[in-house]
């Protein structure tokens, strides 16, 4: 009997890493074996052997794993987005069940890895991470039934065709997705939410609307690709945050001096005024000057002017930035600038001009490449470590915000000023650190020469 429970307990051990194992293992079942005997059990229970099997999977959740995941979230969920980019958006039924899955395993996958990350910062029992688990499978299972039911039964009532059982089960894939979800959800609030016995009604109250929420928000084609960015770029800086993690020796920030805090100003305001003025023109330059052309003509004018007018609001911001990071600002800065004159040529090109619509998607494309650069710095090592996740969330940025870049002539005025503002105000400091420059203030000629030096 004895070599029997010893087996058993082998066998649920097999759960966790080998290298775990190896150094744990023998310890793990002689104890459990210990009170086994003591307990008078010929082997594990079902709530043990439970137990041993979550705490053995939480031991294989790696940030290497985690990383993995959330990274093939982002290809499943950016291939829908690249198909529709693309036009190769396939309307058979085939293409249909593609795109389906693509989008609800890369959501089930996100929401994994994001369990994941509770799991190893403590938010999570292991036993409550295994439950979800299993709750989430079913419910994204359910969701992606449900969207290909409601998208079956569309098209056949558009071809006047008769309705098939799978296209009249939407509401049932649906409620039950709903119902799972909502369970799932439950069992992971209730395990983050520290607050006493009434945890469980308030995680549900919660729980169902947001269950309907991660739905809609997988339905929308970038909705998961800034879920997975967003698990990638916290396990990149769990990574590089570790004990074993190299730390660099990095420059002292030098802060700007009043002039040339001023100075930008004045330049951002210019191109604030600027931008206003090609807004300006581009919705009444028609009206205002008819020699323009129509009122088309007049608004790829005004745009193609509040573009360029851009970039002066951009190289501005990046030199007030380069005095604190001057390394990290560069690149993305000149990636940014890049997008700002690829789309400003667009504009002056003709409007059926071939190359019209390839530089705005360049634009869209340096954009985003421009947000995954800007975040390099914090990335985890090594390099082709770092170069992936760069270009995972280049992708991913180009997808969900990167054609914001288009309309960049009317919001960039906003930008302009409320960078000016903050030139203008400098930096803030602490009370600590104002009574001791106060302190250390020097008088007289001392004082004099310094002002000099600073202008």
């Amino acid at each position: 009997m004895s070599a029997r429970r010893r087996s058993s307990f082998r066998r649920l051990l097999r759960w966790y890493p080998a290298r775990w194992r190896l150094t744990n293992g023998e310890v793990m079942v002689g104890t459990l074996e210990e009170n086994a005997e003591a307990l008078g059990r010929s082997g594990p229970t079902q709530s043990e052997a439970w137990s041993l099997r979550a705490h053995g999977l939480a031991e294989r959740v790696t940030p290497n794993v985690i990383l993995v995941v959330s990274g093939s979230a982002l290809l499943l969920s950016l291939a829908p987005l690249a198909a529709l980019w693309l036009g190769a958006v396939d309307e058979s039924v085939g293409g249909l069940v593609a795109r389906t899955v693509c989008q609800f395993l890369g959501a089930l996958l996100v929401c994994l890895s994001a369990g994941a990350l509770l799991l190893r910062g403590g938010g999570l029992r292991p036993e409550t991470a295994l439950a979800a688990t299993f709750g989430a499978v079913i419910a994204w299972t359910l969701g992606a039934l449900a969207a290909a039911s409601w998208s079956v039964g569309f098209n056949e009532a558009d071809d006047g065709a008769a309705r098939s059982w799978f296209g009249d089960a939407t509401g049932l894939f649906l409620l039950g997705a709903v119902v799972t979800g909502a369970t799932a959800l439950t069992a992971v609030l209730a395990g983050v939410m520290r607050i006493g016995s009434w945890r469980i009604l308030l995680a549900s109250a919660i729980a169902v609307p947001g269950a309907v929420g991660l739905g809609v928000w997988a339905a929308i084609p970038a909705g998961m690709v800034v879920g997975a960015v967003a698990v990638l770029a916290t396990v990149a800086l769990q990574i590089r945050a570790s004990p074993s993690a190299v730390e660099r020796v990095r420059p002292v920030p030098v802060p700007l001096t009043t002039v040339q805090r001023y100075r930008l100003a004045a330049v951002t305001l210019v191109a604030a005024v600027l931008g206003v003025g090609s807004v300006v023109f581009a919705l009444t330059g028609s009206v205002l000057l008819p020699s323009v052309g129509d009122s088309t003509q007049a608004m790829r004018v005004g745009i193609f002017a509040g573009t360029l007018v851009a970039i002066i609001t951009v190289v501005t911001v990046a030199f007030a930035l380069l005095s604190r990071r001057r390394p990290a600002i560069l690149a993305p800065t000149l990636a940014f600038v890049a997008a700002l004159i690829a789309l400003s040529v667009s504009y002056l090109l003709p409007m059926d001009h071939p190359l019209g619509w390839p530089l705005i998607s360049l634009a869209i494309v340096l954009v985003g490449l421009a947000g995954g650069l800007l975040l390099a710095p914090v990335l985890s090592r090594p390099g082709w470590l770092r170069a992936l996740l760069v270009t995972a969330i280049s992708l991913a940025v180009a997808a969900s915000v990167g054609f914001l870049v288009v309309s960049v002539a009317f919001w960039a005025p906003v930008l302009a000023v409320v960078a000016s503002i903050i030139l203008i105000r400098g930096p803030r400091q602490s009370p600590v650190a104002s009574a001791e420059a106060l302190s250390s203030t020097p008088t007289g000629l001392e004082a004099d020469w310094a002002r000099r030096s600073a202008q």
